[in-house]
């Protein structure tokens, strides 16, 4: 991500200045994915004229991953007028991708 704001928004990331951090977000059932600053600096972004100041340790979210249960992915398809037609999942069953059709 950074990479591409560096190309793409004239941006000075310096990559090896962050790290992956990934948290598990008990109370909203996902991991949460931060870049996480390993030092106090300075950013420019050159296309938003821009200066961005970062602590040690402060964090960009990145994304969120959620899980659900297999009830819960039923009630969400439901709502939207799909019902679940199969599930795949790995062996442990941490994660799933589901095939859904309309009702």
């Amino acid at each position: 991500m950074l990479c591409r704001i560096n190309r793409e928004l004239g941006a000075d990331f310096e990559l090896d200045a962050f790290r992956h951090v990934a948290v598990w977000n008990e109370e909203r059932s996902r991991i949460e994915m931060y870049l996480e600053s390993l030092r106090e600096q300075r950013v420019r972004i050159s296309s938003l004229g821009r200066t961005v100041w970062f602590a040690e340790r402060e964090r960009i979210h990145t994304e969120s991953s959620h899980k659900y249960s297999d009830e819960h992915v039923d009630a969400l398809l439901g709502r939207a007028g799909f019902r679940r037609e199969q599930s795949f999942s790995d062996a442990q069953g941490l994660f799933g991708v589901h095939l859904a059709r309309s009702a």
